[in-house]
């Protein structure tokens, strides 16, 4: 119950960081606020008066959220091309109502945050038993009256402590945790348990066993356990088959994956933002010097404010001073007028300049500068560019492959689990289309004047005006695909200098 791979221990602390950070909100700022090394309790945790301390007002713009995001919502915009796949099976693919797509979109953003997924086949209903209490296949007419299915479960990295591969490269066994929330009667008080289950490989089979909270339960016998009414599985077999029905995704290893300086960044940027809104908050109201001349002034209000240790309370003169607190004192030196101090407004610009040269480098860590929607373009070179948008292809082509090789491994895994499981062959999209729209737009308006504009030179610049359009406004497809139709059967009527679209 307590056991962990060593690569898991490595990067548990760090994956845990990266999958608050694409989610954001109070998790994520109450695990990564950096407090001062001067910064006082009131400071950090205000107080039981109402003073609200800055863990309290930090805010977290989730930047490595929107790097997850923008590869999920580039790698979905045009479906995997499954053809022959089982359309009310693709419908709920987990058995709790998630679409294939959905599924796939939780994997990748699981994927991009952990460098790596584990994927399950399973059924739906429980493995079925002979008199001999040997594994069976369910017939047809059983699997429509239980409502059984192949279902496929997504485990994230966090998920599966610990796990050995064989010297044939496959699982020799693996090891899930989930945590199992009993609610099920109305009269006793919900219960959380954790739940550890392996899966190992023998010689005969493939045997399942579950431990919960150091407690084993036998497979088959009446317990009080709320979790399951027949207990906990003691390797019991499932069907034969040869190998554990686990995909991984993705590659296990120790090393630094790139999403972590995507959390280490955003932390940063979270802190300075922080600072800034603190110093914000304290120097907005300039600080009153006061002459030392004028508190000697004031012996009289002294002795009728008393003393502290035979001393003058010099606090007691400072409350005098209405609207300030502790106001400066200067020395015999001064002189002799009251002033305010306060911060050049140059300093103020500091740490917001910091801040958005931080949110820059977490873009370009990322590959995905073309989505910093924020940045100058003037800023960036043609070459530069150029190479944001291949470096974005290419991470979102590399993230394709790796997605249709897992299905496809999951589709040989799951006609294993259920012989009359429709097989597919599942292609996903090698053309992401990321559309550059300041260079698009500057070219349509550029080729569209053009002088004596051909038939086909109107049809090119139409086209174009279509993909900025629809990258642009978000148009439904059938829009645009019947836009793009609808230039194909225009395109003879040509264009002239006053209408250079045509008619």
């Amino acid at each position: 119950m307590s056991r962990a791979h060593k690569v898991l221990r490595a990067r548990q602390e760090q994956i845990t960081l990266n999958q608050i950070a694409a989610r954001g909100g109070r998790a994520y700022v109450e695990k990564r606020l950096w407090r001062q090394p001067n910064e006082t309790d009131l400071s950090w945790n205000g107080d039981k008066s109402g003073v609200v301390g800055r863990v309290q007002r930090a805010v977290v713009v989730s930047d490595a959220g929107r790097v997850s995001n923008k590869i999920t919502q580039y790698l979905f915009t045009s479906d995997a091309d499954r053809t022959g796949i089982n359309v009310e099976w693709a419908e709920d693919v987990t058995g709790k109502g998630d679409s294939i797509n959905n599924f796939w979109m939780d994997v990748n953003e699981r994927l991009t945050t952990s460098q790596w997924v584990w994927i399950q086949v399973d059924r739906k209903v429980a493995q079925q038993y002979d008199e001999q209490g040997n594994p069976r296949q369910m017939t047809e007419q059983e699997k429509t009256d239980m409502g059984d299915s192949v279902v496929w479960r997504v485990w994230d990295a966090l998920s599966v402590p610990d796990w050995s591969f064989g010297e044939d490269g496959k699982l020799a066994w693996i090891i899930v945790e989930s945590r199992v929330y009993i609610n099920a009667d109305p009269r006793a008080e919900a219960s959380e348990i954790t739940l550890r289950t392996l899966f190992e490989r023998r010689a005969d089979g493939i045997y399942v066993t579950e431990r919960t909270e150091g407690a084993a339960q036998t497979h088959g016998l009446n317990t009080s356990h709320p979790l399951l009414k027949v207990g906990l599985r003691d390797q019991v077999k499932l069907l034969d088959y040869t190998e554990i029905p686990f995909v991984l995704v993705g590659k296990i290893s120790a090393d630094g994956w790139w999403f972590d300086d995507m959390e280490m960044i955003q932390a940063q940027c979270m802190n300075l933002d922080s600072l800034h809104n603190e110093n914000l908050s304290k120097t907005v109201f300039p600080q009153l010097v006061v002459p030392a001349s004028m508190v000697e002034s004031l012996g009289e209000i002294i002795e009728i404010k008393g003393q502290t240790n035979g001393k003058p309370d010099y606090r007691a003169i400072r409350e005098l001073i209405r609207g300030i607190e502790f106001p400066f004192v200067e020395t015999g030196e001064d002189k002799g007028l009251c002033r305010y101090i306060m911060p050049n407004s140059d300093m103020s610009k500091i740490i917001p300049e910091e801040l958005s040269r931080k949110r820059s480098i977490l873009f370009e860590q990322a590959g995905l500068a073309l989505f910093n929607r924020g940045e100058s373009r003037q800023q960036q070179s043609a070459e530069s560019k150029q190479f944001d948008h291949l470096d974005t292809e290419s991470t979102l082509l590399n993230r394709a492959l790796i997605m249709q090789e897992a299905e496809e491994k999951l589709i040989a895994f799951s006609v294993g689990f259920d012989p009359q499981f429709e097989t597919y062959e599942p292609k996903w999209p090698q053309d992401f289309n990321i559309v550059d729209i300041e260079k698009f737009s500057q070219a349509v308006s550029v080729f569209a004047n053009l002088p004596n504009l051909t038939p086909s030179m109107v049809k090119m610049v139409q086209l174009m005006a279509i993909s900025v359009f629809g990258e642009l406004c978000k148009y439904d497809e059938d829009l645009i695909e019947a836009a793009k139709d609808e230039v194909e059967q225009g395109a003879d009527t040509g264009g002239n200098q006053n209408y250079p679209f045509g008619q």
